[in-house]
């Protein structure tokens, strides 16, 4: 895909009617100068400009609307956000260090997955509307990966102490040991 300058990544896809959106970023993410952007249809559409490092993780479609979460760095820390039709909404709420890693749609509802990487470890954590709900209580290293939400019941996949783990509604479920390094990259429920 081209990016339209620099370098870039492909982080996310979603597929709506004969619609294909795609989430990621332009720039030299390793120079710490990216912006964050979505492609429809391969038309390059960026959510953020030059004067901030950004990145979408994760982008859904409900409707007409289009929804991307990701983060927007401020030095060397970062929030967590979410854009709603390219408008911006800050999910740290004066927190830094968080990260948004992925978006579910659900009527009203917008889920946000991610984690907060301030503390000694990574606590793994998802936003519904905005309001945060911890997974983990920071007795090991944990972050989320993935969100999904079917009959008003929410998984959301990641990791905690090096072993695979999703969370249904808060309760976590290990998929495999922590002898060595396991993460759940993202999950998915038949309705």
């Amino acid at each position: 895909m081209d990016t339209g300058y620099g370098n870039g990544a492909v982080n996310s896809i979603f597929v709506s009617g004969n619609d294909v959106y795609n989430a990621g970023y332009t720039g030299d993410f390793h120079a710490d100068r990216f912006t964050a952007v979505y492609w429809k249809n391969n038309t390059m559409i960026p959510l953020t400009d030059s004067t901030t490092s950004a990145a979408a993780n994760s982008i859904f479609v409900s409707g007409n609307n289009v929804y991307i979460a990701g983060f927007i760095k401020h030095g060397a820390y970062s929030n967590a956000e979410y854009w709603k039709n390219g408008v911006a909404v800050d999910l740290s709420g004066g927190s830094t260090n968080e990260v948004a890693s992925s978006i579910f749609v659900d009527g009203n509802d917008v889920y946000v997955s991610g984690y907060n990487y301030l503390s000694p470890v990574t606590i793994a954590k998802y936003w519904k509307n905005g309001v945060p709900v911890t997974l983990s209580d920071g007795s090991f290293a944990a972050r989320t990966s993935s969100i999904f939400v079917s009959n008003n019941d929410v998984y959301v996949a990641g990791s905690e102490n090096n072993a695979a783990k999703y969370w249904k509604n808060g309760v976590g479920h290990v998929i495999s040991g922590n002898v060595t390094e396991h993460e759940a990259t993202s999950i998915f429920v038949t309705r």
